[in-house]
């Protein structure tokens, strides 16, 4: 396998933002991830990759829910707070307007552009990650507007028709791997 090809086609992939919540045992816990998508229509599910050796994977598989919120172009600040690695679970929700999803009670982002709770399926050993698969069991619409949600980059583009990559801020010292693909962040339309 040709492995500088891969990791440059791989780093031009874009990934949306979003904050993957838990409620276990009365403890909260965010996080920004990246790799989420859409697996079904019937019944409507998601998939997410969490990192394997995260606190938020121990709890995911122990709370069985979760809550997947859409993070829009004002919420940069909240998407780089739970992207930041932390020891303690609590701390990171600390200052974010949340509320409790309607089934699990696991917090979603109360000013995000909408979220979805989940009920794990399955999960999936992938590389370095573990997949989630959720069903999802309710949604709701918070701010149902043009604004834009937040798309990341990790390889820039140099089509000049795109906007530019816009820097979220430094999440990495020198010689770390990247962490969330949030070395660079880009605004796209939300579908409607």
């Amino acid at each position: 396998m040709n492995a500088a090809a891969t990791q440059t086609v791989l780093r031009h992939v874009t990934y949306g933002l979003y904050a993957l919540t838990v409620k276990r045992e009365g403890d909260e816990h965010g996080i920004t991830v990246n790799w989420v998508s859409q697996a079904s229509f019937e019944p409507p599910m998601v998939v997410v990759a969490v990192e394997s050796t995260s606190k938020m994977i121990e709890m995911i598989r122990d709370a069985h829910h979760f809550g997947i919120s859409v993070f829009h172009e004002g919420q940069r600040d909240v998407a780089d707070k739970l992207g930041r690695g932390s020891a303690g679970a609590s701390p990171k929700l600390k200052g974010i307007k949340t509320k409790p999803g309607p089934i699990s009670g696991a917090p979603m982002l109360a000013e995000a552009l909408g979220w979805v709770e989940c009920r794990v399926v399955a999960t999936l050993p992938s590389g370095d990650h573990t997949l989630v698969l959720g069903e999802v069991v309710e949604a709701g619409v918070e701010h149902l507007t043009q604004d834009q949600c937040m798309i990341s980059t990790r390889g820039g583009c140099d089509d000049p028709t795109l906007h530019p990559p816009q820097r979220l801020g430094q999440h990495r010292r020198a010689g770390d791997r990247p962490r969330l693909g949030l070395d660079s962040l880009e605004l796209g339309r939300c579908a409607s």
